[in-house]
């Protein structure tokens, strides 16, 4: 079977029909069994197919761009579900086929007629164009799909009737131009359930891409006579089917402001026929009946969102609630308290709201910030004891994670992965104090005759052995009231302090053999753990002296190398920090852990330069806060 590119698509020559093929690449396998959860660059990169089932793809690219994700980070769970749904159908493209030729049982021969469809249709996602032709000659109708156009929504709020003139005349010519081309009999209204074009707006189960489906075909009304094709209305009167609330609730951001908005809008339409009565509007400040029906009026709203208005279908998501319509037309849970005196009649029969809906997030986050992002147990009680929302807990979660307070303080510090000793903890055979670390420490009050003087100590560390050494290093007059000890007395002091930190264990202290003691740092300044030496002949000849310095000189090579076989491999593990983390770049904005501040006074600052270190992480960097550089 010959089959050429034409045009994007594939001509197969032997039946002269357009089929389509899906460009798999052996890198992205994985990416097309709907496994791994993609990025928006590679959401992207897949657009380019026919438009019935390519305005879901586009409508979810806008979705994640209104996420703010990054190209390289995987979208949401949410987003995701609609990606692998959009997948399994993308497999079926491939057995679409459309006849090159609009005509087969019809002919140019003889008299005939030619009708050009446009479907048109619109919602808050975007809008969709689907252009027929329809041919009758002597009985016989035949019907085909010339064009069809799709586009998304603006991010701008553009209302549901505009969006609907758009599609009607593909690039948004303006209305005098519609006036002027066509004529008020040529327009017909179509029902969602006839119009074609919503397959494309309105996608809510999985299309039929065969050859005889509808979106190739037109719809069956189109195939009878045209007296049986719908009626346009024979009286008008208000309607609210395109009205979609969702568009006023997902452009806020606090509930509170929603419902003030609600207060102000809902009063127009009744006061326009009021106007145009000629009588006086209604006017007045929020009072608590205005509130209560702006209320009423968004959560009666937020439930037909969700149920679709149908009692079937709210019977089968909800009947466990036993759900009823109060007198304010809104779904409340029939409970089994209402024989009880002590609690709102909204504790007895609480509204239904569905947990996925933008209002009830917004109304969660109410309560949350009313508890000033603390005591979470009582704000989830809070909300029960008005609203029953289904896993309350799951979604007041999903609040905390939004909220930028909370990140704020359960934020911790990320540290990279422990970095390696330096060649100065790793110096053996070396003296003691050949690399040191340095303090200070005080001041200490001491008597110098008849005057109380301060000093203050230097705290010199050595970096191999964990030897310490104390000295005194300045002297400042002061008077003190208080007794303080001498200055013989205070140098004794460090030192026996200063024996007894070096007397510490390096080593852990073995159980099984009491004649090998644990190494100390004393062993290697003082040849023992308490720097007692065995009795020795008092003898100064030169031999003696030679003898004593080979076996201080041995006991030291025996220390080194208790000091590599004992110890060296207790500090060779890791303790803390076992992972690698994604390191701050510039550009970011952090927290500064400043030990000298309390936790909700720290800095913030943006990282304006970072360092990095021979192991290639970054552990240092300079910070620009409001007070200066950090």
């Amino acid at each position: 079977m010959a089959i050429e590119k034409v045009l994007g698509m594939w001509w197969c020559t032997s039946s002269d029909a357009f089929t389509y093929k899906v460009g798999r690449s052996r890198n992205d396998r994985a990416l097309w069994q709907g496994q791994p959860y993609p990025t928006k660059r590679e959401v992207l990169r897949v657009l380019g197919l026919i438009a019935n089932f390519l305005m879901v793809l586009k409508i979810l690219l806008q979705e994640v761009w209104r996420s703010g994700n990054q190209w390289d980070d995987p979208i949401s769970e949410s987003s995701f579900e609609k990606w692998k749904r959009w997948l399994q159908v993308l497999l079926r493209v491939e057995q679409v086929t459309v006849p090159r030729c609009y005509r087969i049982r019809t002919s140019s021969s003889a008299n005939y007629e030619v009708q050009l469809h446009t479907f048109v249709d619109g919602s808050e996602n975007g809008f969709a164009t689907a252009v027929y032709l329809r041919f009758v000659q002597k009985g016989i109708v035949e019907c085909v799909l010339v064009s069809a156009k799709t586009r998304v929504a603006p991010l701008k709020f553009t209302s549901i009737p505009r969006l609907e003139l758009q599609a009607a005349v593909f690039v948004a010519f303006r209305v005098s131009e519609i006036l002027e081309i066509t004529e008020i009999n040529e327009w017909r209204l179509v029902p969602t359930k006839l119009n074609v074009a919503d397959d494309a707006t309105k996608w809510t189960g999985q299309p039929d891409m065969t050859a005889n489906s509808r979106w190739f075909k037109e719809p069956d009304f189109l195939w009878r006579p045209e007296a049986e094709w719908p009626q346009p209305p024979t009286k008008s009167g208000s309607s609210t089917a395109e009205l979609h609330p969702n568009l006023l609730i997902h452009y806020t951001a606090s509930s509170k402001r929603c419902v003030n908005i609600v207060v102000h809008v809902y009063p127009f339409p009744a006061n326009c026929k009021l106007q145009l009565q000629g009588k006086s509007i209604v006017t007045g400040h929020q009072q608590q009946k205005k509130l209560k029906k702006a209320e009423s009026y968004l959560h009666r709203h937020a439930q037909l969102e969700a149920y679709q208005g149908e009692m079937t279908l709210l019977q089968q998501r909800t009947y466990q609630l036993t759900p009823v319509l109060d007198q304010r037309g809104v779904i409340v849970m029939k409970g089994r308290t209402r024989f009880c005196d002590f609690v709102t009649e909204d504790a007895k029969n609480p509204i239904i709201l569905p947990r996925d809906h933008h209002l009830t997030t917004l109304i969660i986050a109410y309560y949350h910030q009313k508890y000033h992002h603390q005591n979470h147990e009582a704000t989830i009680n809070e909300t029960r004891q008005k609203y029953k929302i289904s896993r309350l807990r799951v979604c007041y979660a999903k609040v905390r994670r939004r909220s930028q307070q909370c990140k704020n303080d359960s934020s911790v510090p990320r540290p990279p992965i422990m970095a390696d000793l330096p060649p100065a903890r790793l110096a053996a055979f070396s003296r003691p104090f050949t690399h040191v670390g340095i303090d200070y420490f005080g001041p200490i009050g001491y008597v110098n005759g008849k005057r109380v003087e301060k000093r203050w100590a230097i705290l010199a560390t050595c970096l191999t052995i964990r030897a310490q050494g104390r000295r005194k290093a300045l002297n400042l007059a002061a008077i003190c009231p208080t007794k303080k000890p001498t200055d013989e007395v205070l140098q004794s002091l460090l030192t026996e302090i200063k024996n007894v930190v070096n007397s510490r264990p390096l080593t852990r202290v073995p159980v099984d053999d009491e004649s090998d003691p644990a190494l100390t740092p004393n062993h290697f300044l003082l040849g023992s753990s308490n720097g007692t030496k065995p009795l020795t002949v008092n003898d100064d000849s030169g031999i003696v002296l030679h003898q004593g310095w080979r076996v201080s000189q041995t006991l030291v090579n025996q220390f080194w190398r208790r000091w590599l076989t004992n110890y060296l491999p207790e500090i060779t593990r890791r303790t803390k920090w076992f992972i690698h983390t994604k390191p701050v770049c510039a550009g970011d904005v952090v927290v500064i852990v400043d030990p000298k501040l309390p936790r909700n006074c720290w800095p913030k600052g943006k990282i304006i330069e970072t360092c990095n270190t021979r192991d290639g992480q970054i552990r240092s960097a300079t910070v620009r806060t409001v007070n200066g550089m950090y």
